[in-house]
């Protein structure tokens, strides 16, 4: 089963935990064989058949993580997580959802256009 968009959030910061710039198209492999996606799921096309659909989820994880300061964008495709980012990662106590992004004011600010 592919995971909605925000399950993908701490999976995604795990990922980038070493600072490094990341691009979508390695995070795409990486995290669809952390959650053992099949073959099959790796080519489910949304609904309106556009865009494979765990591809989507983990573009809109990014932008949401982006917007509330957890990971920044370098340059078009790529990723790199933020000290705040980091900081999010190491804790695994902490609820990753969308409530908790919610504490973020630039999130908020993106929340409530």
């Amino acid at each position: 089963m592919i995971p909605s968009y925000n399950e993908f959030y701490r999976p995604m910061l795990d990922a980038i935990a070493d600072g490094g710039v990341h691009t979508l198209k390695e995070l795409y492999v990486t995290l669809a064989d952390y959650f053992g996606l099949t073959e099959a799921e790796r080519r489910q096309l949304q609904p309106e058949g556009r865009q494979i659909l765990y591809k989507n989820r983990i573009c809109w994880a990014k932008m949401y993580l982006d917007r509330a300061g957890l990971l920044m964008t370098p340059r078009r495709g790529a990723v790199v997580i933020t000290a705040e980012g980091k900081r999010v990662q190491r804790d695994e106590k902490i609820p990753l959802d969308n409530d908790y992004l919610m504490r973020y004011e630039s999130f908020r600010e993106f929340k409530n256009k």
